[in-house]
């Protein structure tokens, strides 16, 4: 073999090597990208079944709550769990996206106890839905939403737009929902499901465990 065959047949091998090394790389590199984008998944998925960062609770969720959903000489009379992504199936397979804060008063009524928003901020939905019946929406200062369910009634002068602050009486507990006609009841016993919402420019609006965030401030109220 010449000396330009030998020059000829390096080239090419030094080039084929060139290529291996190239797709090596980026098969790392797309094997790298899919590791990172299953933890941030995973990491999502966390903070939304816990509502937690770094092991507590989210401080920008926190900071805007400023007292507990019913008043105080109800606290006793209230019993809630962690029944976050728990099954439901009316209106079709799902799964729970808040917490649900149970009558324990003796007579159990709808209507009888006050539910008060735990934020500041603007009502920004107001009426009737099929799964939540008669509820009001609240976007707090730093865009959390605090979504109340299941009510009886409603606050007087509580419309879209109304301003808020943390304490005000926006409606009353009830067994509402469940029905596409308004003002269906009976279908579950009276409580207040809460719902807390996060928007970011990744996921945009989501759902985040509310336990955490009530267990907190309703100790906090009972001490």
């Amino acid at each position: 073999m010449n000396k330009t065959k030998r020059s000829f047949w390096l080239v090419c091998t030094v080039f084929f090597l060139g290529l291996l090394v190239t797709a090596e790389s980026l098969a790392v590199e797309r094997i790298l990208r899919r590791n990172e984008a299953i933890a941030e998944e995973k990491a999502y998925q966390e903070y939304r079944n816990t509502g937690c960062k770094n092991g507590r609770p989210d401080p920008l969720i926190q900071g805007e709550i400023k007292g507990a959903p019913v008043p105080d000489e109800y606290i006793p009379f209230v019993n809630y769990s962690d029944s976050w992504n728990e099954a439901r199936n009316f209106g079709g397979d799902r799964h729970h996206e808040g917490t649900d804060i149970m009558s324990g008063t003796v007579s159990k009524k709808r209507g009888e106890i006050p539910v008060l928003s735990m934020s500041d901020g603007v009502v920004e939905q107001i009426g009737w839905l099929k799964l939540g019946g008669y509820r009001v929406g609240i976007r707090s200062p730093k865009g959390v939403y605090f979504y109340y369910a299941h009510l009886y009634s409603y606050a007087p002068g509580i419309r879209r737009g109304t301003k808020i602050r943390a304490g005000d009486v926006i409606g009353y507990m009830g067994d509402s929902g469940y029905g596409e006609k308004e003002g269906t009841v009976g279908k579950f016993p009276v409580h207040l499901h809460l719902g807390i919402y996060r928007k970011d420019t990744k996921y945009g609006e989501y759902s985040v465990n509310p336990y955490k965030f009530l267990q907190a401030v309703l100790k906090r109220r009972m001490k």
